[in-house]
């Protein structure tokens, strides 16, 4: 049996996705270009919770397993709280989300 599609993924593609996804959120686009995550750092100052829930429905639609959850948010828990590290926080979680498996399913 024939998989082309199992031809769209692969180590090297899977490894440039993640080049690219941490290129995006921590340097920008390039040219200058450059996402506003600043909403997302508001709610990493005031609730992680609330941050991966946010990027769960807007990323994942909802489908963010318990275990990947507890991952991020250990992560995000792990870069320490204040208002100057809030951004960082947020980067961190966007960045998880986004290069994970998950984000690389088709819903």
């Amino acid at each position: 049996m024939l998989g082309p599609e199992f031809d769209l993924q692969t180590t090297a593609t899977a490894l440039s996705r993640i080049n690219f996804v941490n290129s995006f959120v921590y340097w920008g686009l390039g040219s200058g270009t450059t996402v506003d995550f600043t909403a997302y750092a508001n709610l990493a100052g005031t609730d992680v919770n609330q941050l991966v829930n946010a990027l769960d429905v807007l990323m994942l639609h909802g489908a963010l397993s318990a275990s990947s959850r507890a991952s991020i948010l250990a992560a995000v828990n792990a870069v320490p709280a204040g208002t100057s590290q809030n951004l960082h926080r947020a980067k961190a979680a966007i960045y998880l989300i986004a290069s994970s498996s998950q984000y690389q399913v088709e819903y």
